[in-house]
């Protein structure tokens, strides 16, 4: 398996290939890795998508959140006076099936790199209008992923990273599957 490893290794660097890293682990601890990129925090995109929904998971498997929880009722302080009844429909599973009923993919691409939104992401999304039922329709949405996240920090109160999620030193290996850290932990580790 080394000289495989290593032959792989020849290849990425021969063909310039866009790989980052690779890592061979037998289910107890890592046996082999090798980086072709500088260990540095780097946008990993709608990547982050994925850790986000595991801390939900961590949060609900805690007891802290339900798949029923309603945005608004989390937030309640950024409701406009005048918000339509929808809004108060949303929930948690909404969020993370991007089928809110805002029906626009909000904070996307230039959008958010211009600063839309910004600095108060839930204030602003919570007077976007609500455009369909929510749960009815499938949008592909940065906003409804930052509100689920939003919603997780509130819930186990403290901020989510992902940094904490993938420091080597906190990777756990049992009976070949990663054992993933306690929502606790991951939300400390960035605070």
């Amino acid at each position: 398996m080394e000289k495989q490893f290593y032959n792989f290794v020849k290849e990425v660097y021969d063909k310039q290939l866009g790989v980052e890293g690779i890592a061979i682990a037998d289910g107890e601890k890592i046996l082999m890795e090798h980086h072709f990129t500088p260990d540095q925090a780097r946008n990993i995109y709608s990547h982050t998508k994925s850790y986000m929904s595991t801390a939900v998971g961590l949060a609900i498997a805690d007891g802290k959140l339900s798949l029923d929880d309603r945005l608004a009722e989390f937030f309640p302080e950024a409701v406009p006076e005048n918000a339509q009844p929808e809004l108060f429909e949303i929930r948690l599973r909404h969020l993370l099936m991007m089928s809110s009923g805002f029906h626009e993919p909000y904070l996307m691409g230039a959008n958010r790199r211009a600063g839309v939104g910004a600095p108060d992401y839930v204030k602003y999304m919570l007077s976007r209008p609500v455009k369909v039922q929510p749960g009815s329709e499938f949008v592909y949405s940065t906003a409804d992923s930052i509100l689920a996240g939003r919603m997780v920090e509130k819930a186990v109160g403290k901020r989510l990273c992902m940094s904490a999620f993938l420091n080597p030193s906190d990777r756990a290996f049992r009976s070949g599957k990663t054992v993933l850290r306690d929502i606790r932990s991951v939300a400390a580790a960035c605070s």
